[in-house]
């Protein structure tokens, strides 16, 4: 009786996450369109005569997300620019990345509650608009390439690789030494799906860089992998920032030193923000001065093992550094704009260090850290699941919205007066793209055809 209930004990979990996950992505799926929407209409700017490098790399405001569109464009073609395949194929990459960061928070400790608590983070997102958004899966990519570059430092580090204090070198050596290039492609591929890829970079750049002179790459092939990895990131992120533009109608940056009061206090709301999904500005503050101290306190124990600590360096920088990045862009829109959980990329990545950190610390022998992690660990997803029910709502108005304007385009044709919201760019621009797409696909329903 004993190991039965041991043995589902263990998965309780696994059970909570599949069946919260089920229920997140069915959710989006019911609210998905066969119509696109704001940034999604700039395939149009493909089928107008740019080529497909043209199109790829066209940069949409300051994002240059190459990925994103390689994998999207032939999916356009090929099903008539339906929406709704583009958004379950973003549904199916969120599931993806999150069933990675669900196992590796799960090796990470042995708490079934904080296991539960990074479940429960993962499916109750604070934004269901990202989900049911196809132009969105960029963060969804993002978050995907970013975790597997995690894994990948993770399984550098493990002992079956030959980690840090083993004997002579073995075949173990050559495996980390490829796994250390792993991780550097992976977040290249993080950095060219949103521009939130940018922290993930540097964090894992930094995590390289520790695994080269901590200890756990040897001297030699594996110490300049794990080098040359780093800088290859480093370059990459500099390329990046150098061919982004800034676009003329965002309002310029708001820097550390115009007002280094407020930009700090900024950074503890963007880390507030990320682990807690909050409405609240002064809740993400005090949420993220007491996530930061958690963040150390959980790095200070795994500096004991430098191998372990790998991962949790690569979430901790990003932690740091997105919400750095959040509060240099807040002048554009409003000091409280940001406020919400739409940045998934952000929040995800953020969230990582935060769990393990936890972790780790539940992992110490003192019944009182015991206690706070599990209460920190359940009240993350107990705020983020305020505010499902206003998400749930906007899901609703977002599809009336497109079917309106779905069946004024089959009733008046390609003509500006449906277009009765901001769609970008312009109201002219999406009349000649339906008016293209018609020429090009005919009457196929999802486009202003009829069904």
């Amino acid at each position: 009786m004993r190991k039965w209930y041991a043995k589902w004990y263990d998965v309780v979990d696994v059970v909570v996450f599949c069946v919260g996950l089920a229920v997140l992505l069915g959710t989006a799926a019911q609210y998905a369109e066969e119509f696109p929407h704001f940034d999604e209409w700039h395939y149009c700017d493909y089928y107008q005569g740019q080529s497909y490098w043209q199109f790829v790399r066209t940069a949409h405001n300051e994002h240059n997300i190459w990925v994103f569109k390689a994998l999207t464009l032939p999916l356009v073609g090929l099903t008539g620019w339906n929406t709704r395949i583009l958004v379950l194929f973003g549904l199916g990459i969120y599931g993806a990345a999150s069933a990675l960061f669900f196992f590796l928070i799960r090796r990470q400790t042995t708490s079934l509650f904080l296991r539960c608590g990074a479940a429960l983070f993962l499916v109750l997102p604070g934004a269901y608009e990202n989900l049911n958004w196809a132009w969105q899966t960029t963060f969804h990519l993002c978050f995907l390439f970013g975790v597997a570059g995690l894994w990948a430092l993770e399984l550098a580090a493990s002992p079956d690789a030959g980690g840090a204090g083993d004997s002579p070198p073995g075949p173990g050596g050559t495996r980390r030494a490829v796994l250390f290039g792993v991780a550097a492609a992976l977040g290249m591929l993080a950095l060219f799906s949103v521009g939130g890829g940018v922290a993930y970079a540097l964090g894992l750049s930094a995590a390289l860089v520790l695994a080269a002179f901590g200890g756990v790459a040897r001297r030699g092939r594996e110490f300049w992998a794990a080098i040359g990895s780093a800088a290859l990131l480093v370059a990459s992120v500099l390329y990046y920032l150098h061919i982004s533009p800034h676009p003329s109608h965002h309002p310029p940056y708001s820097m550390p030193w115009h007002d280094p009061g407020l930009f700090v206090r900024e950074v503890m709301m963007g880390l507030g923000l990320g682990l807690t999904f909050p409405n609240d500005p002064d809740f993400a503050f005090w949420a993220g001065v007491f996530s930061l101290v958690v963040i150390a306190l959980g790095t200070a124990v795994a500096a004991r093992r430098v191998g372990r600590a790998l991962p949790v360096v690569a979430g901790f920088m990003t932690a740091l550094i997105a919400p750095a990045m959040v509060a240099v862009a807040r002048a554009r829109f409003g000091v409280a704009a940001m406020v919400s959980s739409r940045y998934l990329e952000i929040n995800i990545v953020v969230a990582l260090p935060f769990f393990w950190a936890l972790g780790r610390l539940y992992e110490r022998r003192s019944r009182v850290l015991k206690i706070a992690a599990v209460l920190v660990g359940l009240a993350v997803p107990a705020n983020a699941a305020r505010l499902i029910p206003l998400d749930v709502a906007h899901l609703y108005y977002q599809q009336a919205h497109a079917r309106r304007a779905r069946d004024c385009w089959r009733e008046l044709g390609a003509s500006p007066r449906c277009i009765t919201f901001g769609v970008y760019p312009f109201p002219q621009y999406v009349a000649g793209c339906l008016q293209l797409i018609r020429s090009r696909w005919g009457n196929l329903g999802h486009i202003g055809g009829e069904p």
